[in-house]
Parts: structure tokens; C-alpha cells; sequence
């Protein structure tokens, strides 16, 4: 089990990330309330449920009544299979060769993005006696995977011969995250169009479905059976252009300070001599670094909390060990809290206000915090450490 990072006799190392999961609750709750009765929700896990902690999350959200869960590959579905999750598990990448055997076992269900794949799957499935289910993919134009919107009518002909299988689902990937977006509107019309080769071959499946966090919430023409929110479910806004959002961040990212030191002005700190002391200053080590997920081009313009005030990170980020000034601080002492993403009583640092520091997406921010970094489950006045295995 990891140590419980609030011991401070417990490790020499303190850094750790808590998952609120009465936040995630809160969230799961708010995007069921944007939908209609009988669409699902399909619980997005990738990446380590954008780096969550996947099994606890999955724990969390079938005992709240998810319909199904959603990851990448095949083996984030047997990771989810073999901690006890026994709801639906779509892999969205498919069953790759050699897969097909493994998606049988463990009842998952594969997706299937063309003719060669699902022939590999009705082999499989024909040799173990069993009917595989799987759902299409439909590239109405995202330009990764899926079959061309202009071939399904093709696909189907020839997928309607192939035995022991059955076509669960159809579904699009919308490639813009806007309300107004005419592109969304062009998928969609898209989509439609190669539903009706379904209605035309009398071919019914249980679920159609094209909306992700986005699309969930500013596209209810999107909505068909399901949606599959994503990193809305972990509390941030996948839109500008979703202005009414009550979504909870669900994960903390923090540290401790582990030593300080004065220097005087004009002190040269860190690799390459970055950054030089303009005063006398307090310079606070903190054990967190780019290898944790504090990303090295926070170096120089990002900061922490401590104690309810900004402080600003100096000097080059390292793998394991990160600078920050405290000279504006006062009180402090070895063995603060150090808040990397989250928020004190009146100061946040969000993945969005991170990410639009460094130019990237706050997905990224959230799915680098490493697995070495202890996840820390907290609900209600309750504190678990989960294995760092888990999460």
C-alpha cells in the first residue's frame, strides 16, 4: 500500500495526489442531470481515468449506476476486469492481432474500424464457440480510425456473412469541442446519413452514440443512446464555449517542503543558472519534479501554494526537486503543504489555468502526473492511500 502522505514519519518523500470522490460524485451526477432519461452514460477511463486512478473511479462510478465504461486499449479493460469491474468495457483502439482471444475472456467489447479486424474477431470467436460483440466505428471526419462514412453500406454487406458475431453499437468521434461549430454540424449530418444504410438493411443495435464531454454538454442533437463524458466526469469544462459549469475538480496534486534555505542576492539557483536572486530571498525545496508531472515549462513562470499565497517556482524544474521563492511568506516551516494543482482558501491553481500557461490542454496536465506519485482517496472526512499499482 502507499503511505499515507499526511504521516509525516511515514516517508522521507511526501508527494501525492488526492482524488476527491465526492467531487467525482458531484460530477457524475450534474452531466446525468443534462441528459435525458434514457440516454447512457459511458464513463471515459483512458489513460488511468486521465490519471485518477482507474479502478478506484471504476469502483466508484458502477456503484453509482454508470451504464458502461470506455478505455483505450486492451489491457486498461483487463486491469478493470481483474480489480472486480464487471460492467460493460468498450476498447475504443479495438482488439489488435493477437488480442482477439484476450477481448473473449475477459467480455469486452472490442472496436471495430474496418473489415480486416472484424474478420480476426469472428475467427476467434467461431474457434471458442461464443458470439462476440463489438461496436463500429464511423470516421465521419476526425481522420484517425473508423470506417470511411461513404463505406459502412460496404462494411455491412460484407459484415452481415461473418458468423458469431454480433454488432452491438455505431458510433462518430466529433472533432470540435464548440457549440456553434459548423464542422460538428457536418459530422453529424454525416452520421444520420450512414444510420439510414443500417435502417435500410433492417440492421437494429443497442446503442448509437457520438457525443463526449463536449457534445454532452452543448450538443443534445449528439446525445442518440449515450454520450461519453471523459475529462468532464474528472471536473474540468471541455468547452469556452460552456459557461454554466458546475463541475468539481476531483484531483489535488500536492507536495511538502522539504528544506529552506536564505541566500543572498544575486545567487545563481539551479541548471544553467536560469535564474539569479534579485534581493536576499528564502528559497523552499520542494520533492516534486518534471518525472512527477510538474512539467519542466512551468520553469521560471509557474507557482505554488503555500500557506494561501502564490509563490513563484525559480530556476530550472528537475526530475525529482523543484525551487520556489518564500521570501514573501512568512511562518513558514519544513513540512508545508505545498499545493501544485487545487486550491486553499483563497487561492486555485487549475489544470486549465496550467495549461493555458504552457500552451497545451488540461487533459495532458492531469494524465502526466506519474504513477510513482501516490494517488490519495478522499470522501467525506475519510483518507485511503490506494496502491500507486492502482492508480
Amino acid at each position: 500500500m502507499a503511505k499515507n502522505p499526511n504521516d509525516k514519519s511515514s516517508s522521507l518523500r511526501r508527494t501525492w495526489a488526492e482524488i476527491d470522490l465526492d467531487a467525482l460524485e458531484h460530477n457524475y451526477h450534474y452531466l446525468r442531470s443534462r441528459i435525458d432519461d434514457h440516454v447512457k452514460l459511458i464513463a471515459v477511463l483512458k489513460a488511468d481515468a486521465y490519471g485518477h486512478g482507474a479502478v478506484e473511479v471504476a469502483r466508484t462510478l458502477e456503484a453509482l449506476g454508470a451504464d458502461a465504461f470506455a478505455v483505450a486499449i486492451v489491457d486498461e479493460a483487463v486491469a478493470l476486469r481483474e480489480a472486480g469491474v464487471k460492467s460493460p468495457i468498450i476498447v475504443f483502439g479495438g482488439a489488435l492481432p493477437g488480442d482477439e482471444e484476450t477481448v473473449l475472456r475477459y467480455h469486452l467489447i472490442p472496436t471495430v474500424h474496418g473489415l480486416e479486424a472484424l474478420s480476426r474477431l469472428s475467427q476467434s470467436a467461431r474457434a471458442q464457440g461464443v458470439v462476440a460483440p463489438y461496436h463500429l466505428k464511423v470516421d465521419t471526419g476526425m481522420g484517425r480510425v473508423g470506417v470511411d462514412y461513404r463505406d459502412v453500406g460496404n462494411f455491412l454487406d460484407h459484415a452481415i456473412g461473418l458468423p458469431a458475431l454480433r454488432l452491438e453499437g455505431v458510433f462518430t468521434h466529433l472533432a470540435s469541442d464548440e457549440d456553434s461549430s459548423d464542422y460538428s454540424a457536418l459530422q453529424l449530418n454525416r452520421f444520420r446519413t450512414c444510420l439510414k444504410e443500417f435502417e435500410t438493411r433492417d440492421i437494429r443495435v443497442q446503442m448509437i452514440h457520438a457525443a463526449g464531454s463536449a457534445g454532452l454538454l452543448l450538443l443534445q442533437e449528439s446525445w442518440f443512446d449515450a454520450v461519453r463524458p471523459g475529462i468532464a466526469l474528472y471536473g474540468v469544462n471541455p468547452s469556452s464555449s460552456w459557461n454554466d459549469c458546475e463541475l468539481r475538480p476531483v484531483l489535488s496534486f500536492k507536495t511538502i517542503v522539504s528544506l529552506l534555505k536564505n541566500v543572498s542576492a544575486g545567487t545563481p539557483l539551479g541548471y544553467g543558472q536560469s535564474f539569479v536572486t534579485k534581493r536576499d530571498s528564502t528559497i523552499a525545496t520542494i520533492p516534486v519534479g518534471y518525472v512527477d508531472g510538474l512539467s519542466f515549462l512551468l520553469s521560471n513562470r509557474g507557482s505554488v501554494i503555500i500557506r494561501d499565497q502564490l509563490a513563484p517556482i525559480v530556476g530550472q524544474i528537475t526530475m525529482d526537486m523543484t525551487l520556489v521563492d518564500v521570501t514573501e511568506i512568512p511562518k513558514i516551516r519544513l513540512g508545508d503543504e505545498v499545493i501544485l494543482i487545487g486550491e486553499s482558501h483563497s487561492v486555485s491553481i487549475t489544470s486549465e489555468g496550467i495549461a493555458d500557461q504552457i500552451g497545451t490542454i488540461p487533459n495532458e496536465i492531469l494524465c502526466n502526473i506519474s504513477k510513482r506519485v501516490p494517488r490519495v482517496l478522499i470522501s467525506g472526512s475519510s483518507t485511503r492511500a490506494i496502491p500507486v499499482s492502482d492508480s
